[in-house]
C-alpha cells in the first residue's frame, strides 16, 4: 500500500434531540458512560438517554423514530487523534483488525468476512472505525501503521498517523483505540462490500466487511427469578450491545408457551442501555417465555407462574 493518508482528527457529535411518550413497562438498570477519549462519534440515526436509576423504557405497538443525532461529550473542539511522535520500528509477531472500539468493551476481531457501518461527524464528515491487536517481544507502544479503505479497485480513505498502543489486558498484547479512517470523498453506500486493511510492523491484517446501519447484538435475557406468583410483576434483564455506542435500537417483544401467563402492554420497545429491566405482568397460572427479537437474533428466558 502507498503512504497516500493524511493525520485525521476523530469526529465530535452532533446534538438532536426526540421526545416520545412514556409506556407502561418499567426498566432498572445502570446507564452506559457514552464517553470515550478521543473516540467521540456521532451517528445518523439514535439518541443517547440520560437517566438515573430506576428508568423507565419506553413501550410502544408501533415505533417509528425519526432521524436523531447523538451527543457523548464535549461537542466545541474534536478530540485530537491518539498518535504518538516515536514510532518503534522493530517487527511485531501478530496483527489483526477490528471494528471501532466500544465503550467499557474489549478488542474484538473482525472476521474474514464481516460488517461495518459508517459514522457521520457533526461537522458532516463520513468515516470508518478500526482498531488494531498486536504481539511481539516486545510490541511497541507507539505503532507505525498504514491503513486503507477500498470499494473494489477504488481507495476510498487512507491513514498513516503513527498511533499507541495499550496493554489493557496485562498479557503483553497490545490494542489500539479507534482510528478514524475519513471519507474525503465517495461514500460507501448501505450494502457495499469493503475491505479494510492495515500494514504495520511486517505485518498485514484486512477484512471484506459489508456496510451495514449497524451492529447491535442481544446478548441474553435472564428473569430475576425463575419461579413467580400470579398477579406480580416479572423482572427480566435484556443484556445487549449497542453498536454504535449508545445508540437506541428497537425490539419485538412476544410470548411463547402456556397463553395468557404473561402479558405484554406493547409489542415492541426501544433499547437504550446495555443493561434494561424488562417489567412484565402475570395473569395466570403456568409455565411461559418472553422473547426478544432484534433482526434475525433472538433471545428468551421462561419462567413458572404459581399461586399463592
Amino acid at each position: 500500500m502507498g503512504r497516500t493518508g493524511k493525520r485525521r482528527s476523530a469526529p465530535t457529535a452532533a446534538t438532536t434531540t426526540a421526545s416520545e411518550g412514556e409506556r407502561d413497562i418499567a426498566v432498572a438498570g445502570p446507564v452506559t458512560d457514552h464517553r470515550q477519549a478521543g473516540e467521540t462519534a456521532a451517528r445518523r440515526a439514535g439518541t443517547g438517554l440520560a437517566v438515573g436509576s430506576p428508568v423507565r423504557i419506553w413501550m410502544i405497538a408501533v415505533l417509528s423514530l425519526p432521524a436523531l443525532g447523538m451527543t457523548c461529550g464535549p461537542s466545541a473542539e474534536p478530540p485530537p487523534p491518539d498518535d504518538c511522535g516515536s514510532p518503534g520500528d522493530q517487527p511485531i509477531a501478530s496483527l489483526a483488525i477490528g471494528p471501532e472500539r466500544l465503550v467499557d468493551q474489549p478488542f474484538q476481531p473482525w472476521a474474514a468476512d464481516d460488517t461495518a457501518y459508517i459514522t457521520q461527524g457533526a461537522q458532516g464528515g463520513n468515516m470508518l472505525g478500526v482498531s488494531l491487536s498486536l504481539a511481539g517481544q516486545p510490541a511497541p507502544a507507539c505503532l507505525a501503521q498504514q491503513s486503507e479503505v477500498h470499494r473494489g479497485d477504488e481507495l476510498l480513505s487512507a491513514e498513516d498517523v503513527p498511533i499507541n498502543t495499550y496493554d489493557e489486558a496485562g498479557d503483553g498484547q497490545r490494542t489500539t483505540h479507534t482510528l478514524w479512517l475519513v471519507f474525503d470523498g465517495a461514500v460507501p453506500d448501505l450494502g457495499d462490500e469493503l475491505d479494510v486493511i492495515t500494514e504495520a510492523g511486517g505485518k498485514s491484517a484486512a477484512a471484506h466487511v459489508q456496510v451495514v446501519a449497524n451492529r447491535h447484538r442481544l446478548v441474553s435475557l435472564t428473569p430475576a427469578a425463575p419461579d413467580q406468583y400470579q398477579w406480580h410483576k416479572v423482572h427480566f434483564t435484556l443484556t445487549s450491545l449497542h453498536a454504535p455506542d449508545a445508540e437506541p435500537f428497537e425490539v419485538e417483544l412476544s410470548t411463547a408457551g402456556d397463553p395468557g401467563v404473561l402479558q405484554l402492554p406493547a409489542t415492541t420497545a426501544t433499547i437504550f442501555n446495555t443493561s434494561e429491566e424488562l417489567v412484565v405482568d402475570t395473569t395466570a397460572t403456568g409455565t411461559a417465555e418472553l422473547v426478544v427479537r432484534l433482526a434475525d437474533q433472538e433471545v428468551r428466558a421462561a419462567v413458572n407462574v404459581i399461586t399463592y
